[in-house]
């Protein structure tokens, strides 16, 4: 049964490594960072290379207000929203 994970501040150390790891498994990624350019190019890999599933989603960790939302609109929708 695959699980739904969100990823806080993915960087190139161990939020890449942990996108892996949970992709490995065939889970579904919500890969959460400022800059959306390398998460991007990070769904784009994981999907090519593992039985997991991703979306990248531009949000700054740092912003609670801005993390709140964001988990409120996907809990409106089911999380359906999580997988673009």
């Amino acid at each position: 049964m695959s699980r739904t994970v969100v990823i806080g501040g993915v960087g190139p150390t161990t939020g890449e490594s942990l996108t892996l790891r949970f992709a490995e498994e065939g889970d579904q990624l919500a890969l959460w960072a400022r800059s959306k350019e390398f998460t991007t190019r990070l769904v784009v890999e994981r999907r090519a290379e593992t039985p997991g599933d991703a979306s990248a989603v531009q949000v700054d960790v740092t912003e609670p207000d801005t993390v709140i939302e964001v988990v409120l609109d996907l809990a409106k929708d089911g999380g359906s929203e999580l997988l673009n």
